[in-house]
C-alpha cells in the first residue's frame, strides 16, 4: 500500500465531492481535472500529476489481473470501493505512452425515480412485465442511474428474479421484494451474451443489460423480450427514434427463418423506448437535469398501444414542438409500425 499516493487521492475525492463533480480525471503533466455541471476545471491547490505518481496509484487501485489486463489491452475499467466509503467506476489506459485516470463517483445508493426529474410517466414503466425498455442518450446523460432507478423501483414494489448484467457493476442492490442478482463481464461470466443466453433457462423475470459494444446482444436481449422476459437495456442512441431504428435493424441482418423478432416485439406492444438524455442530477453527483433533451416513443401496432399515453405518429421533442415520425425516422421504415410519443420536455 502506498500510503502517500491514498492521501493524494483521498484530497481529490473530498473536492470533488464538495464540488459536486462527477469525475475527476487525471493526466500527468497536469492538473486534476473535475467536471462539473458547467465544465471541466482544474483543482488548482493541487500539484501537478507526475508519471511516478500515476504508477504509484496503479498499484494501488488494481489488482494483479487487472495490471495484467491493462498491460494486454492498453486500458480496463473497474469498480473500487475506497475506504470503505466512496464507491468509484476507475478507467485506466495509456495515452502518450504513460498512464491516464478517469474517475467516476458512484453514490452509495441507488437514488429514487422522483429525484431524478424525469416526467411523471417515465414512472409507469415499471408496470411492465415483459418486453424492451431502451433507455438512451449520449455519454454523462445518466443512462445507467435512470435504468438502476427503475429496477429499484422494481425491487420495491414487485417481487420478481432480477439479474444485471454489466462491466463494472456499478450501483449495488439490496434485495427488497425481489431477489437481484448482479454479474460483472469478465469477472462473474465471460460475457454479455453467454450471461443473456443462461437467462433462456433460468427463473429470471428481469434483466437489466449495461452498455456494451458486444455483437449479438441486442439481438439476445429482442429474443428474450420475445418469449416474455423484462429487459431493460441502456444504449449509446442519442434519441429513442434511433434506439428502435437499431432495434429494427436485427430484422434484415437475421436469416429469413429468425427475422421476426424484432418485428414481433413492436407488434405485440413489448417495446416502450425512450430516450433519457436529460436525466443528470441526482445530488452529489455534477449532474443536471436542466436544458436536456428527453424524449420517448413506443412502438405498436395497431389499437393495443404499450404506452399508456400519447398520440399516434407523433415525435416529442425537447423544444416543446413536434414532427412526424416518418418524416424524422424515414417513413418506409415504420410503415408497418405506429410510433407513440408518450411525453417529452424539461421538468
Amino acid at each position: 500500500m502506498n500510503t502517500a499516493a491514498r492521501l493524494e487521492l483521498g484530497k481529490f475525492l473530498s473536492t470533488a465531492a464538495k464540488r459536486q463533480a462527477s469525475d475527476i480525471h487525471l493526466l500527468a503533466g497536469g492538473l486534476p481535472v473535475l467536471r462539473l455541471d458547467t465544465g471541466l476545471v482544474e483543482i488548482t491547490d493541487a500539484e501537478a500529476l507526475t508519471k511516478e505518481y500515476l504508477e504509484q496509484l496503479k498499484n494501488e487501485l488494481l489488482d494483479t489481473v487487472q495490471q495484467e489486463i491493462l498491460e494486454r489491452q492498453r486500458s480496463v475499467r473497474f469498480t473500487y470501493l475506497f475506504d470503505g466509503k466512496v464507491r468509484l467506476r476507475v478507467t485506466t489506459f495509456y495515452q502518450k505512452g504513460g498512464l491516464a485516470f478517469t474517475l467516476r463517483l458512484i453514490p452509495n445508493s441507488v437514488p429514487a425515480l422522483q429525484q431524478l426529474g424525469l416526467p411523471q410517466f417515465i414512472n409507469r414503466l415499471v408496470e411492465f412485465k415483459r418486453g424492451l425498455i431502451v433507455i438512451s442518450g449520449p455519454y454523462n446523460s445518466g443512462r445507467t442511474t435512470t435504468a438502476s432507478a427503475l429496477l429499484s423501483e422494481i425491487n420495491r414494489v414487485r417481487s420478481e428474479n432480477i439479474l444485471t448484467i454489466e462491466q463494472p457493476v456499478e450501483y449495488l442492490f439490496v434485495n427488497a421484494k425481489s431477489i437481484i442478482v448482479q454479474r460483472e463481464v469478465g469477472r462473474d461470466v465471460p460475457t454479455f451474451r453467454q450471461a443473456l443466453e443462461e437467462c433462456q433457462q433460468e427463473d429470471v423475470t428481469t434483466i437489466l443489460v449495461g452498455e456494451n459494444d458486444e455483437p449479438g446482444v441486442l439481438r439476445a436481449a429482442v429474443e428474450l423480450a420475445t418469449f416474455g422476459r423484462l429487459v431493460f437495456m441502456t444504449m449509446n442512441a442519442v434519441t429513442a427514434v434511433q434506439a428502435i431504428e437499431r432495434i429494427l435493424e436485427l430484422r434484415q441482418r437475421r436469416p429469413a427463418s429468425r427475422s421476426g423478432a424484432a418485428r414481433r416485439v413492436c407488434r405485440r406492444g413489448h417495446l416502450p423506448a425512450f430516450a433519457a438524455a436529460g436525466c443528470r442530477r441526482t445530488g452529489g453527483c455534477g449532474r443536471s437535469a436542466d436544458h436536456q433533451r428527453r424524449d420517448a416513443l413506443a412502438v405498436t401496432r395497431g389499437a393495443h398501444g404499450a404506452a399508456p399515453v400519447g398520440a399516434p405518429d407523433v415525435a416529442a421533442r425537447g423544444d416543446g414542438q413536434s414532427g412526424s415520425v416518418a418524416r424524422n425516422a424515414g417513413e418506409s421504415r415504420y410503415r408497418s409500425e405506429r410510433l407513440c410519443a408518450v411525453g417529452s420536455g424539461r421538468p
